[in-house]
């Protein structure tokens, strides 16, 4: 019998990398829930009030418009995770630079 022995070394950027699957594939989930939502309320909805089956697919539209700003907002965590994205660091550095200007005139 062979006995094999890995030694794994663990980087931050493996640590990174699994994090972002994670939240991408949370954003999926979250996804297709919203739409069953959706889809389940209106269903509930039509039933009672006896719309059928107009309200299932107007929930069902909720449900799509509400899942993909989920994936929106994960989606925007995941690839700028500590800033605001590049627009608003690039207005940040605007201000900071126009600010230090500002200063430097009075």
């Amino acid at each position: 019998m062979v006995a094999f022995e890995f030694e794994v070394e663990f980087r931050k950027s493996d640590a990174d990398m699994m994090r972002t699957a994670w939240e991408l594939s949370a954003g999926l989930l979250s996804f297709v829930v919203a739409i069953g939502i959706g889809y389940w309320f209106g269903g509930l909805l039509d039933a009672w009030l006896g719309t059928s089956p107009w309200l299932r697919a107007i929930f069902l539209c909720f449900g799509f418009v509400a899942g993909v700003l989920n994936v929106y907002r994960t989606v925007s965590r995941a690839v700028w995770p500590r800033s605001g994205g590049p627009a608003l660091d690039d207005v940040n550095n605007v201000n900071n630079v126009d600010n230090r200007e500002h200063r430097g005139r009075e």
